[in-house]
């Protein structure tokens, strides 16, 4: 998969000029290979504890969603622009998180 999608990435850049930004590439990668450890931890902890299966993948995934997030932010692999896109709470998280100078504007 890797092979294709960086052929992929490849002529993308060749017919249209768009670049990918291997850095944006590998803050999101590294924020997901931290959700993903967490997510399979607490999983088999929890299930392993007598919780129900669901119930356990169900609080995972919920911790994988916190994880993630925060990892991503903390990496600068998002803008104030782009949480401020985020339906129903981005409007009100971008600019506390920008006063707190946890995030950017896109052109810092």
């Amino acid at each position: 998969f890797a092979l294709a999608a960086l052929l992929n990435m490849y002529f993308v850049w060749r017919y249209t000029g768009f670049a990918f930004s291997f850095a944006d590439t590998a803050k999101a990668a590294a924020a997901a290979a931290a959700m993903g450890g967490v997510v399979w931890l607490l999983q088999v902890q929890l299930a392993g504890r007598g919780l129900s299966a669901s119930l356990a993948t169900l609080a995972a995934v919920a911790a994988g969603l916190a994880v993630y997030s925060v990892v991503l932010v903390a990496l600068g692999g998002v803008s104030r622009e782009e949480i401020a896109k985020v339906p129903v709470v981005g409007a009100k998280l971008a600019p506390w998180l920008s006063k707190i100078q946890v995030v950017k504007d896109k052109n810092d």
